[in-house]
């Protein structure tokens, strides 16, 4: 949508780079490497080793990113962006869908003020919470608000931002010892 998009980077490191806002919260482990790789200076801040990334990579970036970081991107004048945690999922992102805009917080405390209305509870989660001690790992304890899970993106422009797995564990045999 062409709705405004607006940050407020509370504990992230965030700003504007080349006409890229970008925010991280958490920390890039090999940013060093990832500087190197994109020609910049080994110091260069997160918030815009993210933007460089993203504008040079697009989404493929987080294939060279390590860490526990969770982060989004918005390029401003393609209209497009994403919102991302590390592979694991060490560091969270909760988002919620309402009617052309999404809010979204590192955490819940953060993101209910920026809601109209408190959610209720969501069912399903509240009883598999209660009855298995679990949860799914896109599930919260509210409904509506869902967590981004680890190794995962939300593409944002174009519509309806949408989620895609960017990383997934792959097996390896065990070297013979």
């Amino acid at each position: 949508t062409d709705a405004e998009l607006r940050l407020e980077y509370g504990r992230a490191n965030g700003g504007v780079h080349d006409g890229v806002v970008a925010a991280v919260a958490g920390v890039i482990d090999d940013r060093a490497s990832v500087a190197g790789e994109l020609s910049l200076p080994p110091d260069t801040p997160q918030h815009v080793l993210a933007a460089v990334a993203y504008t040079r990579l697009h989404a493929k970036m987080l294939s060279r990113l390590r860490g526990a970081f969770a982060l989004v991107v918005w390029d401003q004048r393609r209209r497009d962006g994403i919102l991302a945690v590390d592979q694991l999922g060490a560091r969270s992102l909760f988002y919620r869908r309402d009617a052309g805009s999404l809010l979204f917080a590192t955490d819940v405390r953060e993101l209910l003020p920026l809601l109209e209305t408190a959610p209720p509870p969501s069912e399903g989660a509240l009883v598999r919470w209660l009855v298995e001690g679990v949860q799914m790992p896109e599930e919260t304890l509210l409904s509506g608000i869902e967590r981004l899970p680890g190794g995962h993106l939300l593409h944002l422009g174009g519509g309806t931002p949408r989620r895609e797995r960017y990383w997934a564990p792959v097996y390896r045999t065990p070297l013979p010892l």
